[in-house]
């Protein structure tokens, strides 16, 4: 493949995080290659819009949208997405706001992908990846540093907003690869995802139940919602999904000694996933 002088732009959702927000603009500018970066604030506090404009002002290659509203994780990558095109992209390298690339992470993505003999997507590795290979076929990907063309944009569609978060990159991997299109990890295009490392450690607690200890991962109830409700967006076995029913039943009932409004995020999921009773953002109480 040959890039040639096309132009590639960066694409950033935000939320109520300046400060990881500006260490993230701060990578990216390090990655010459890129010829701007979109900024989708997603219904942020005033905070972030101040330490935006105070920390760069009105330089050119940021473009700043300030949502009203949050309208989730696939809403903002989907106008992200879409602002860069409308603005001349030719390709996007799109991440979350806790994403730090290395200063070569773009220009490895751009050498392996002039190495291909077709027009693929790409993945940096923003989850500590530690292959020997330098570069493998994979099925999917995550939101954090994926590298796509506005070709393949144009015919597969950008991500569904019916998902708001959870699952909404998934259900983007498997329409590009049902097009017919390859996505590839690049091992050596290095991301370094502040969410990822800290996972198993700040977001788990340990607790004993009748004797036995049990880790709970500690999230926002709401996320235990979409987590639940959006897996049935997916999935289309009805094997899996009564599997799927009992993990969130069984699961419910060991955070009710935590939390009796995670169980009832999990438990209100599930309904409005096996009744479809909603899309996109729900209002949970």
């Amino acid at each position: 493949m040959q890039l040639n002088e096309r132009k590639i732009f960066g694409v950033v959702p935000t939320y109520n995080r300046p400060k990881l927000l500006i260490r993230n603009i701060e990578s990216l500018l390090e990655n010459k290659e890129l010829s701007k970066i979109i900024v989708i604030d997603n219904g942020s506090k005033v905070e972030t819009e101040k330490t935006l404009k105070d920390t760069y002002g009105s330089r050119e290659n940021i473009i700043y949208i300030k949502l009203e509203k949050n309208i989730g994780a696939s809403g903002a990558f989907k106008l992200g997405m879409e602002t860069a095109i409308e603005n001349g992209a030719d390709y996007i390298w799109a991440m979350d706001d806790d994403a730090f690339p290395k200063d070569n992470a773009l220009t490895v993505l751009m050498e392996e992908y002039m190495k291909l003999d077709k027009d693929s997507v790409l993945w940096s590795n923003c989850d500590d990846d530690e292959s020997e290979k330098l570069i493998y076929s994979v099925n999917q990907f995550m939101f954090v540093g994926f590298f796509i063309s506005k070709e393949i944009v144009a015919d597969v569609g950008y991500p569904d907003t019916k998902f708001f978060m959870y699952y909404d990159d998934y259900d983007y991997s498997q329409r590009i690869k049902m097009k017919g299109y390859d996505i590839y990890r690049v091992v050596n295009s290095i991301i370094y995802h502040k969410d990822w490392t800290r996972r198993e450690d700040e977001n788990t607690k340990h607790i004993k139940i009748l004797g036995f200890k049990i880790d709970i991962k500690i999230i926002e109830d709401i996320r235990f919602f979409y987590i639940s409700r959006n897996f049935f967006f997916l999935n289309h076995s009805t094997l899996n999904k009564i599997k799927f029913t009992i993990k969130i039943i069984t699961k419910a009932a060991l955070y009710s000694f935590y939390s009796l409004k995670s169980s009832k995020a999990m438990l209100m999921g599930l309904i409005h996933g096996i009744f479809k009773l909603s899309i996109g953002k729900y209002e949970f109480r």
